[in-house]
């Protein structure tokens, strides 16, 4: 099923019907399709951006149409899932994820396929430079406009995914996967859809057309295949088709005889044996999997039981757990007892020979193997693990971590004094510890021996907001250098860019606060002193005939060891603090790279100051 349509156990990629350097001819592409369709394979997957270039977008969407309509079948059996989210300028694969642009792609999408409503729109990927809520508002505009029957996701982890439910209904997920690439099973996206009732596309399922020689030359799979008479990739697919029907792998085709090919693999049986066999050889998928197929065999009591927080650092995890203990729960927490997380077992232990049944631990717990220990301890003593994850992304603990700071410490710290009061204040810590849980966590899992998961998305505290303002950089956006240098370091050298001033004078006068952010490294690397940063400001100022409030970061260039160097929030969030600014009513103007992603940290909208100041 994708959706409330039926679908065959196995789907048709179109991505090289139209993108192969030695494409086949349209006779030739279109007799593949009703072959594929004849045999059963009625999903066909393809996107807007599938041609050789720009030049031709919607050229697979067209082929795929002339192909429909001269099939002798029923063309209501088909589902045709579409893709919007990238561009191909210059026959590079760009993501874009602005709502305008998806907009505008789906209607395209429609010309395309000549349909009034698409079966099944996907969004590509992740647009980085584009707050995920805003795309994923986009396509549930789509569909509430009736202009898509569902909506899918490409290409995302599971927090992407879940973030995108809260928005919008999702039918299904298409992600890589293979027995080569272990990603959609070791961070649970096959094993989650399973467990959520989503269809798990499977793209790539024998490797793509670059990695396909791996599966020819691999030992299991050749003795498997050996056995049958079959193919190796015919295995592969016989292999995935067996993990259930919530997943259909998407295999492409560009010649008549794989689709002879993909036949043999729908009506191939493997025994146990076989699959027992490349279990053997591919242990990581079971293994993920299993414990979605298993219902929980306990509910967690709050009578008796241990809760495990897990979340990235600044996702108020301390806050969360007060109220437990408040009602009794001992807590064990390695950053006020000191220690590895492994020396809290032995505490733990002796917490629960003392009589103690409801235990509380709240560090990060990123990892498996982090959560491992306390996990055996639980089960050893037969109490039942209650996970609470508080799900929160990197953007949102960043800023939490800087509102934290500003309320304990009245100001951002600079890297010295961030890793001075690192020391006595776990709370404090420079960025990249953020990063790297990022890139380490692993979402809990109940085969991990987790008898619930409660998954609690982060919520930003509702303050008293209603002014609005321009958050504006200052070199490249409001001034120049005379000289050429990209920074000025003398009054002299300053000029102002052309129509400025008008602009901010009118956004002044229509309420808006004018708030400069800017980086100066010139300061930490000696070209510059404070006072003249300053005296630069003030004369930027008395040029454009405006008052700004400028804040502006003296730390050195390179990745931010500090929080006030943007991208890093620091500067925004001391703003919105200062004057209750309304990120609904707050822009951030600037030229850089650096400028776009602070705003998308911030949660306020980008306007590059070509574009702003016209």
């Amino acid at each position: 099923m994708l959706g409330a349509r039926t679908v065959g156990t196995l789907g048709l990629g179109a991505m090289r019907l139209s993108t192969a350097p030695e494409r086949p001819s349209e006779q030739d592409a279109i007799a593949l399709l009703h072959a594929a369709w004849d045999a059963g394979l009625t999903f066909v997957d393809t996107a807007n951006v599938y041609a050789a270039d720009e030049t031709e977008l919607g050229h697979s969407e067209r082929l795929i149409a002339r192909a429909r309509d001269c099939w002798a079948g029923d063309p209501k059996t088909l589902v045709i899932g579409t893709k919007v989210g990238m561009a191909r300028p210059g026959g590079r694969w760009v993501p874009d994820g602005h709502p305008e642009h998806l907009k505008r792609a789906c209607e395209q999408s429609l010309v395309a396929l000549g349909v009034e409503r698409l079966d099944l729109l996907q969004l590509h990927l992740c647009d980085p430079r584009i707050p995920w809520a805003d795309s994923i508002g986009a396509l549930a505009e789509l569909k509430q406009a009736g202009k898509v029957a569902h909506l899918g996701l490409c290409n995302v982890n599971v927090a992407q995914l879940e973030e995108a439910r809260r928005l919008v209904d999702i039918v299904c997920v298409q992600n890589v996967c293979n027995p080569f690439d272990k990603t959609a099973f070791t961070q649970g996206m096959v094993a989650h859809c399973l467990r959520e009732k989503l269809t798990f596309l499977a793209h790539s399922p024998v490797g793509g057309h670059r990695g396909v020689n791996r599966a020819l030359n691999h030992r299991a799979l050749s003795d498997v295949a050996w056995r049958h008479a079959v193919t190796n990739t015919e295995v592969v697919l016989a292999w995935l088709l067996s993990l259930g029907p919530h997943v259909i792998p998407l295999p492409g085709a560009t010649r008549l005889d794989r689709i002879e090919s993909l036949q043999r693999a729908l009506s191939l049986k493997l025994s146990d044996g076989d699959l027992a066999w490349l279990d053997e050889a591919f242990p990581f998928v079971r293994e993920t999997l299993e414990g979605a197929m298993e219902a929980p065999s306990q509910k967690s009591s709050q009578e008796r039981e241990v809760v495990l927080t897990v979340g990235i650092q600044g996702a108020g995890k301390s806050t969360w757990v007060g109220p437990l203990v408040e009602r009794g729960y001992a807590r064990l927490n390695r950053d006020s007892m000191g220690g590895t997380l492994a020396s809290l077992v032995p505490k733990f232990d002796a917490l629960v020979a003392s009589g103690a049944t409801r235990i509380v631990l709240d560090n990060t717990y990123a990892t498996v193997q982090s959560r491992r220990d306390i996990l055996a301890a639980a089960r050893a003593h037969g109490l039942p693990v209650r996970c609470v994850w508080l799900d929160a992304s990197v953007e949102d603990a960043l800023v939490n971590v800087c509102q934290r700071m500003l309320e304990n410490y009245g100001r951002l710290l600079s890297p010295d004094e961030l890793k001075l009061a690192s020391r006595k204040d776990p709370s404090v810590f420079p960025p990249a510890v953020l990063y790297r849980f990022a890139r380490l966590f692993e979402p809990p899992e109940l085969a991990e021996g987790f008898a619930v998961i409660e998954r609690k998305p982060f919520q930003r505290r509702a303050g008293a907001a209603s002014n609005k303002a321009l958050l504006l950089d200052f070199d490249g956006t409001l001034r120049r250098t005379k000289s050429g240098a990209p920074y000025p370091s003398s009054a002299d050298d300053l000029e102002i860019l052309p129509g400025r001033s008008e602009v901010l004078k009118r956004w002044r006068d229509e309420g808006a606060l004018l708030l400069g952010v800017s980086n100066q490294s010139g300061v930490a690397a000696g070209r510059l002193d404070v006072p003249t940063v300053q005296a630069l400001f003030e004369r930027t100022c008395a040029l454009l005939d405006v008052e700004i409030d400028v804040a502006f970061c003296p730390h050195e260039a390179g990745a931010p060891q500090c929080y006030c160097r943007k991208p890093m929030p620091g500067l925004g969030v001391a703003f919105i603090e200062r004057y209750a600014l309304d990120r609904s009513q707050t822009l951030m103007v600037g030229d850089l790279e650096s400028d776009a992603e602070f705003a998308r940290i911030l949660g306020v909208r980008y306007v590059p100051a070509a574009e702003f100041f016209g």
